[in-house]
């Protein structure tokens, strides 16, 4: 990034040009970090943290093996589907994975309707559940769960919102929608 940006200075390159390709440079070296940092922390049994990229297309798969008795998910897209950038689309499956998780271990087999919101320059994901009891209070637990996903979110410059309200619990996270280059 660094010569790119040198190399342009030294011979007057249009800087439109030259500013993109050191975005797109800073963009695969934050997802090949964050790669490499997974393999750092200690992985759940069974976790490849070479593997390739989740991609939201895995998100039915991922639905489909809730344990029987578990959450019970409706997903849905709206808007213009399209191939995003990886480290986009991966924090978009980790913020569904992590929220149905949420679902799972505090609200139990209740309906969850998720919606993946394609916006010209954004991507809005709401996780919707009903909760019971103390569920509905955020942030009463031990995990780090919200925490981990408003980190990833925010390091890609979105944001997380997440609220309890009238038995309702509302995750909506908003992802800047770049395209894949």
């Amino acid at each position: 990034m660094v010569l790119d940006a040198e190399a342009a200075a030294d011979t007057r390159e249009k800087m439109e040009e030259t500013l993109r390709r050191v975005a797109h440079t800073g963009r695969e070296s934050l997802a090949e970090l964050r790669r490499l940092l997974g393999v750092l922390r200690e992985a759940p049994p069974g976790h490849n943290p070479l593997a390739p990229p989740l991609k939201l297309e895995q998100l039915d798969d991922l639905i489909a093996a809730l344990p029987p008795g578990g959450p019970r998910v409706r997903l849905e897209r709206q808007g213009a589907i399209r191939q995003v950038d990886a480290s986009i689309e991966q924090a978009a499956y980790r913020v569904v994975q992590e929220a149905l998780t949420n679902v799972a271990k505090h609200a139990g087999p209740v309906d969850v309707r998720v919606i993946l919101a394609y916006e010209p320059a954004r991507l809005t994901i709401r996780v919707t559940n009903p909760v019971r009891g103390a569920a509905a209070t955020i942030g009463n637990g031990a995990g780090v769960g919200l925490i981990g996903m408003r980190e990833r979110v925010e390091l890609l410059g979105g944001s997380v919102k997440a609220t309890g309200e009238g038995g309702t619990f509302n995750l909506c996270a908003t992802l800047p929608l770049r395209s894949a280059s």
